[in-house]
């Protein structure tokens, strides 16, 4: 599968944004990052994901698997992130 990521916006260290486009998926992302004292950060995360086609039926039937998705990739970027610290 082919995906075109097309950032949007990126205002670090507050934002980033873009979009994720394959056949029959457009998946918009806009992320907020916010200072916790100094201690911490809050990591915000919109998705919007649009569908066509085929993957309008794939949606309907595995449609918890991207929020699943999500939630894994941020939690693996939260586990790198503190890694590094």
């Amino acid at each position: 599968m082919e995906i075109i990521e097309t950032v949007t916006r990126r205002d670090l260290p507050e934002a980033f944004d873009g979009t994720y486009e394959a056949k029959g998926v457009y998946n918009a992302c806009r992320n907020e990052f916010h200072d916790l004292g100094g201690t911490s950060t809050r990591w915000v995360a919109h998705n919007t994901f649009k569908f066509s086609g085929f993957m309008k039926v794939v949606a309907l039937l595995f449609g918890s698997t991207f929020e699943k998705q999500n939630l894994k990739t941020m939690n693996a970027f939260k586990a790198f992130a503190e890694a590094r610290a």
